[in-house]
């Protein structure tokens, strides 16, 4: 995917974000796999350019593209993002096994990016 697409995709998604519809100025919105083809001019939207478009989204608009569902994202501001409830390590601890009951991963288990 050329950078070139990527960012005219995150400056008409910033540019969908700031346009009034559905009753709100501007704001959050849900856009499907296939709308971010339409914006990227790609018939096939394969997860490293959805990636991609993410990293353009946050560093020059603060948006973050939030995958809701394989085909379902939604758009939401950085600083919306930020601002939610950070989570304590204390309440971390109360949901995971502490390190030494921790098994070591399967071979099988292993990924590589």
């Amino acid at each position: 995917m050329a950078k070139a697409n990527i960012e005219q995709a995150a400056k008409r998604i910033f540019e969908i974000y700031r346009h009034p519809f559905s009753g709100k100025k501007l704001g959050r919105f849900t856009l499907k796999r296939d709308q971010i083809g339409d914006l990227l001019e790609v018939a096939t939207v394969h997860d490293t350019t959805i990636t991609k478009l993410n990293d353009a989204l946050l560093n020059d608009y603060d948006l973050c593209l939030i995958e809701r569902h394989h085909s379902l994202f939604g758009v939401v501001s950085g600083r919306k993002v930020g601002a939610w409830r950070k989570l304590p390590r204390s309440v971390l601890a109360q949901f995971t096994p502490s390190p030494t009951k921790q098994s070591p991963p399967d071979e099988e288990d292993d990924f590589e990016d």
